[in-house]
């Protein structure tokens, strides 16, 4: 079991607790905000002013503003879609990343009402709903309405 708080990720085995921070790990922020396992392999890890991390049980990769599509490095929801796809919403806008190539999506290129993404949920389509503010990402056709 994995646990996201604000003094780092938490790991518990049944018995013991190991924690990762960002002196013991290359964590690239204490404060972690969302966590998700996606494609069965690595798990992506959101954090507070540290963009996001990819850990695969022994190593990191850390996304952010300066090496990725991330618009902003507070990251508060991780998601994937049928496509295989993540989505990341941040305090910046919404960003895709299909494996290879980011899209962002923000109030000025898109139909979001805010770039404030705090929640994204899956309706039985496939379609992503955004901030519960009636905003609908269809995910096959990345349209957003």
């Amino acid at each position: 079991m994995w646990i996201g708080t604000s003094g780092g990720l938490a790991k518990f085995d049944g018995t013991n607790w190991t924690v990762f921070n960002t002196s013991n790990s290359d964590l690239p922020s204490n404060f972690i905000t969302a966590i998700t396992v996606f494609g069965g392999e690595s798990m992506w890890i959101g954090t507070h002013n540290g963009g996001l991390a990819k850990f695969d049980g022994t190593n990191w990769t850390i996304f952010d503003t300066s090496n990725s599509g991330l618009p902003d490095n507070s990251v508060w929801t991780i998601s994937s879609d049928i496509n295989g796809s993540l989505w990341i919403g941040t305090s910046g806008g919404l960003s895709k990343l299909d494996g290879t190539n980011w899209t962002t999506y923000n109030n000025s290129n898109s139909g979001l009402p805010d770039n404030y993404v705090l929640t994204i949920d899956s309706d039985e389509d496939g379609s992503k709903w955004i901030d519960r503010k009636s905003t609908r990402l269809n995910s096959s056709h990345d349209q957003i309405s």
